[in-house]
């Protein structure tokens, strides 16, 4: 009989507890993508890719784009006709291209990134005060990073909020 009680006592704490924590509001945000999509955080990504000297370096892997699309082109429609001196240029002038493509499109990233990590510190404190306000309006009890969790729907999303807190 007291075992059953028990039983019995320890099936109403563990009912308890579950409806206690149905009742708490669980929630999941990417704070790096609500300050990237504030309008300071546009206002700086437009910014960059307004700039002159990042507008060469776009222009400038473009260019060298086409050029290694240009040289497989030509070596397609000849390659069978070349003698091994001329394939041996071919692959050395493609090896060139490519590496300066990869050259220009590290420089690329350097560069936004530079600017994402900016447009982050400068926000970060001000993503941080947002983000409290809205566990507090949501009655939030547990938040969790978007990329942690393995599957949410939107309405258990809160980075469209955080996104419209910063915006304004």
């Amino acid at each position: 009989m007291i075992k059953q009680t028990i039983a019995f006592m320890a099936g109403l704490l563990i009912m308890a507890a579950s409806s206690t924590v149905r009742a708490q509001e669980i929630a999941v945000v990417d704070i790096q993508l609500a300050i990237l999509n504030s309008t300071y955080g546009q206002q700086q990504l437009n910014a960059l890719s307004n700039d002159p000297s990042y507008a060469d370096l776009i222009s400038t892997a473009q260019s060298i784009e086409a050029d290694v699309a240009s040289l497989d082109s030509q070596a397609q429609a000849e390659a069978s006709n070349w003698t091994n001196e001329r394939f041996q240029q071919y692959t050395r002038q493609r090896e060139f291209k490519v590496a300066d493509l990869q050259l220009t499109s590290q420089k690329i990233q350097s560069e936004r990134e530079r600017v994402i990590n900016a447009v982050i510190e400068a926000m970060n404190d001000q993503a941080i005060g947002a983000l409290e306000e809205i566990i507090e309006e949501q009655s939030i009890s547990l938040l969790l990073r978007e990329s942690s969790v393995y599957s949410a729907d939107a309405d258990h999303n809160v980075t469209a909020l955080l996104v419209e807190k910063l915006s304004n």
